[in-house]
């Protein structure tokens, strides 16, 4: 996947977004997700 790390993680929570609005949801219907980075000087702030 090309555009760094940033989208990256941003692709697969849009997917999810389409995926729960498909089914007559919004994506504020889903749980919080947390994630946790082994090295953070890996992953710029945006």
């Amino acid at each position: 996947m090309s555009g760094g790390s940033i989208a990256q993680r941003e692709q697969p929570l849009r997917k999810n977004a389409e995926i729960v609005e498909a089914a007559d949801g919004r994506a504020s219907d889903v749980v919080p997700l947390i994630w946790f980075a082994s090295d953070k000087s890996a992953y710029p702030a945006k």
